[in-house]
């Protein structure tokens, strides 16, 4: 899976939570059912050592496309996040994580094609090996800050990120 493909996922990821499914809205805590969806990264793209299963289930909120005085297109989410599963596939070792609280998400296209995105809240981050800095990792950001850019070729750049986190490929070591 290429970084533009990847972002794309992440972003409609992101996106989907605009609309709350039934199952989302009919799902427990303690029975949180079949995942709402799923990826698997081998060995090197989302952490070092082995390969990993990531699975979503969905939050909720609303989407908005705005447009600035100079014609600038914003994407603007806010709602509530979701929750992930996470296995070592070499392992079959799990870890999860929920989302607290709202989250923010906004992205701003470029005319060259770039995307800066800014969230505020819980969000996953997975980096790949030619992002800046350099990959792989799978971040967790529970209440915090993060921003970067994606250039029109899928490559990542870390603008900043501050607030809790957990490196999701240590915790499954």
């Amino acid at each position: 899976m290429n970084h533009r493909h990847f972002a794309a996922w992440l972003l409609a990821a992101a996106a989907s939570l605009a609309i709350q499914s039934p199952a989302a809205a009919a799902r427990s805590a303690a029975d949180p059912g079949p995942p709402d969806f799923s990826a698997e990264f081998p060995a090197g793209i989302a952490c070092s050592n082995f390969g990993l299963r990531l699975e979503v289930w969905e939050g909720q909120g609303r989407t908005k496309e705005l447009k600035d005085r100079n014609g600038k297109l914003r994407s603007l989410h806010i709602g509530h996040g979701g929750s992930f599963r996470y296995t070592n596939m070499l392992t079959d070792k799990q870890a999860s994580s929920q989302s607290h609280g709202t989250l923010q998400l906004t992205t701003t296209y470029e005319v060259d094609g770039s995307q800066k995105i800014s969230f505020l809240g819980s969000v996953l981050l997975i980096w790949f090996p030619t992002d800046i800095p350099a990959g792989p990792s799978t971040t967790f950001f529970d209440r915090g800050l993060l921003v970067y850019t994606l250039s029109p070729d899928g490559v990542g750049t870390m603008v900043r990120s501050k607030g809790e986190s957990t490196d999701i490929c240590a915790a499954l070591s």
